[in-house]
This record gives C-alpha cells, sequence and structure tokens, in this order.
C-alpha cells in the first residue's frame, strides 16, 4: 500500500524520518479570548521580549499568537521545513482539517520548494470551530466526505487526496465512529486529539473500536 502525499503516491520505504503530527498552516481565530483590562495594550503588537510573558499566560488574546497562515507564518514555515530537510527530514504529517482552515495549496508549495514528503489530512476538528451546517452532518455524511477525500480528492483541491483521517477530538461522537468504519474499509491511518479530559482517550478508542476501527493503526496525539 502507497501513502498518499500533496503531490502523490510514494512507498512507506521513502518517507524517511516523519513527524506524525504537524500545522503548517492554521487559524484558531475562534478560540480568541479577550485580555484583562489593564494589559490588553500588551497584545497590540507582534511578539516583543516586554509582551512574551503575557501571551503566554494568554495565549488566546494574542491575534498573533492564533492565526499561523499570514506571509510571515508562511516565511518562517519555508525555513523551518527546509532546515527539517537539510538534517535528515523525510516527511510531515499535516494534522489541520475541516474547521481549521487547511491550506493543501500551500502544503503542495512546502513540498515541491523543500523536497519534504507532506500527507494531509481529512476529517473535522473540534466543535468549537464548525459552524452550525457541520455540526448538523450525520455519520453516514461524515464518512462519504472521508471517504471521497481519502479515495478521490479533497473537496478543496480534487486532485489531491487526504492520506489519513486526523485531529480527531470530542466533536460529535458520530465523527469518530465515521472515522472508525473509514478505517475499516480503507485500513488508512487515524489521528485523535483527545484534549484535556483524562477519560477522553477511552471514549475514542471505544466509539473508534465498536464502529470497526483498529487499534493499531489510531495514535492519540
Amino acid at each position: 500500500m502507497k501513502v498518499h502525499t500533496v503531490l502523490g503516491a510514494v512507498l512507506p520505504s521513502d518517507l524517511g524520518r516523519t513527524l506524525t503530527h504537524e500545522h503548517l498552516s492554521m487559524e484558531f481565530n475562534n478560540f480568541y479570548r479577550k485580555p484583562p483590562n489593564q494589559i490588553a495594550h500588551r497584545f497590540q503588537s507582534g511578539f516583543t521580549l516586554e509582551n512574551v510573558g503575557y501571551i503566554r499566560q494568554y495565549p488566546y488574546s494574542s491575534k498573533f499568537n492564533i492565526v499561523m497562515n499570514d506571509d510571515h507564518s508562511k516565511h518562517a514555515v519555508y525555513n523551518d521545513v527546509g532546515v527539517f530537510k537539510e538534517l535528515g527530514g523525510g516527511t510531515i504529517v499535516e494534522n489541520t482539517t475541516i474547521g481549521l482552515n487547511r491550506d493543501i495549496n500551500f502544503y503542495k508549495s512546502v513540498s515541491e520548494k523543500t523536497g519534504v514528503h507532506v500527507v494531509a489530512g481529512t476529517g473535522h476538528y473540534i466543535a468549537d470551530v464548525q459552524n452550525d451546517t457541520t455540526l448538523d452532518i450525520k455519520t453516514e455524511d461524515l464518512y462519504n466526505l472521508m471517504l471521497t477525500e481519502l479515495t478521490e480528492g479533497c473537496i478543496d483541491n480534487p486532485i489531491v487526496k487526504a492520506g489519513f483521517v486526523g485531529e480527531i477530538a470530542n466533536f460529535e461522537r458520530r465523527a469518530i465512529r465515521a472515522a472508525g468504519e473509514i478505517q475499516a474499509q480503507l485500513g488508512c491511518g487515524i489521528s485523535f486529539h483527545p484534549h484535556r479530559d483524562p477519560k477522553a482517550p477511552f471514549e475514542i478508542i471505544r466509539l473508534y473500536t465498536e464502529a470497526g476501527g483498529r487499534v493499531n493503526k489510531a495514535a492519540h496525539c
């Protein structure tokens, strides 16, 4: 079985050293929180020595910290992935899925310019970043969307196939069940992101296996 990257299918033996959970480009705008009034002025600019401590304390209060798809961020990604290649890196598994502004064209550009394989994921991120229409999707429709992206092409770039189902968190149990059904049919890898609830990994894996998913094909990141 070959692995689908954004530039085409490759043999597993050609992947090389692999980073299994990265985000080359994404938006976290839905998580923005206003900073305390008395220190709000500290968040009006980018990262500086004067404000980095405040940003660490209130990471979702800096708009510069939750947008990772502007020109500055993309330039940094090209550089970082280039260094990864120089140091022997071979593949990046890109876990940005629906709800985080996935950018297949940018992933292709990164792969073309650096020579690093990039594997794009399908699936949906948590409910907090989804619109009402997406939250109402039935299990079979979630399944069909993932099946299409894995076997035919991504909805935002039909010539690129997703290589795995990624970044599923506590968004809708039906999304996890759909992922289990897809895994059972296609044998693809699945990446779960259980967040902070210590019981979440156990519930996720239960739902996943009940739907037919294989445990040895699932990763908790």
